[in-house]
């Protein structure tokens, strides 16, 4: 069973104090958002996140242990999809949607947490632009990371006999919605935001003119 979380000021600021993007701001900054957080443990095998049903409260960040993320299928077959250590987030993506979570969380050993409530770290993203560029470029990453695993790992027969999936179609077999797009000046908070809403790693930059300057 869970123990109860604590408040532990000192405990938490010297953690965060080396965690990025936590790192980067200012001492006062940390020292409050350090009396913010709690101290929480799980044993290993517990169940942190649901596909579809939990909605988080908290951003937890692996203090000490490590963390298993999986994608569940209809035949209930799980797919893993990435590990979490020390310094790493659970939570994060549903958190910034609003939105249940997308897949499964479970401790892979003993763990150790900083829970950040979710008011917390939702005014980070508001008023931290330090903080907000931070996970911006780290769901980018984590999309073009599964596409280059998909590109190795999923080898199909279509134009050619061992052609990689995303080499041997079209692209037009592979479009299936109008690319998302952010006008020229907006933040990079709403920029994020809207990537964490339509699930997607990248943005199409549209000047005033309505033509598309970039990405």
């Amino acid at each position: 069973m869970s123990s109860s979380p604590e408040t532990q000021p000192a405990v938490v600021e010297s953690f965060l104090v080396s965690t990025l993007p936590f790192s980067d701001l200012d001492s006062s900054i940390l020292a409050g958002l350090a009396r913010e957080c709690l101290v929480d443990f799980l044993p290993k095998n517990s169940r942190i996140l649901i596909q579809g049903v939990t909605e988080p409260e908290d951003l937890l960040i692996v203090q000490k242990g490590g963390v298993k993320l999986c994608i569940v299928g209809e035949d209930g077959e799980e797919t893993l999809l990435d590990y979490r250590g020390e310094g790493g987030f659970v939570g994060e993506l549903a958190l910034i949607q609003n939105a249940p979570a997308s897949m499964d969380a479970h401790t892979i050993e003993d763990t150790f947490f900083i829970r950040m409530p979710r008011l917390v770290f939702k005014h980070l993203l508001k008023t931290q632009p330090l903080v907000t560029e931070y996970f911006l470029r780290t769901f980018s990453e984590s999309y073009l990371s599964k596409a280059f695993s998909e590109m190795v790992t999923r080898r199909v027969s279509l134009q050619c006999d061992t052609g990689l999936y995303m080499f041997s179609s079209e692209v037009g077999t592979m479009v299936t919605r109008a690319p998302i797009t952010v006008d020229f000046g907006e933040t990079i908070q709403l920029s994020a935001w809207k990537m964490a809403k339509n699930n997607v790693g990248s943005l199409l930059i549209r000047e005033p003119s309505g033509s598309i300057a970039g990405i």
